[in-house]
């Protein structure tokens, strides 16, 4: 039987702070709190397991209205992105890369995921925007 590229190999897919794990034996996916939300959830729904991490949120939320992100009852660290105030440029860098990385709880994610849904419903199509 041949067997497709996905089908056959582990391979892990990573862009923009999602990363996705095909083919990982159970016992080698992530372990880390929220990562097995993430692993529950991808099993529920019968699909190769994702991890976000921040860096998708902060991608995710460029544009949109502080106002609707406030809404959306976000937790702050969720959205919290920013270099500390107090440290060298190496250090705050060091901070900012760590929160990135940092993965968000499946429940964040769909508040964004309705977050994104209700401004892409309330967007106004190009011919309407006047200049």
């Amino acid at each position: 039987m041949n067997a497709v590229w996905y089908e056959a190999v582990r391979t892990v897919m990573s862009a923009y702070g999602a990363t996705t794990f095909i083919n990982f034996p159970a016992d080698e996916l992530p372990a880390g709190k929220d990562e097995q939300e993430w692993v529950k959830r991808a099993a529920e729904r019968g699909e190769w397991p994702l991890v976000v991490h921040r860096e998708a949120v902060a991608r995710m939320l460029e544009g949109v209205d502080a106002k609707a992100v406030t809404e959306a009852k976000l937790a702050p660290e969720t959205t919290d992105t920013a270099a500390p105030t107090t440290g060298t440029a190496k250090d705050k860098e060091a901070a900012v890369a760590a929160k990135l990385a940092t993965v968000v709880p499946v429940a964040e994610w769909e508040k964004l995921e309705v977050l994104q849904a209700t401004v892409v419903r309330d967007e106004k199509p190009a011919e309407d925007v006047k200049p």
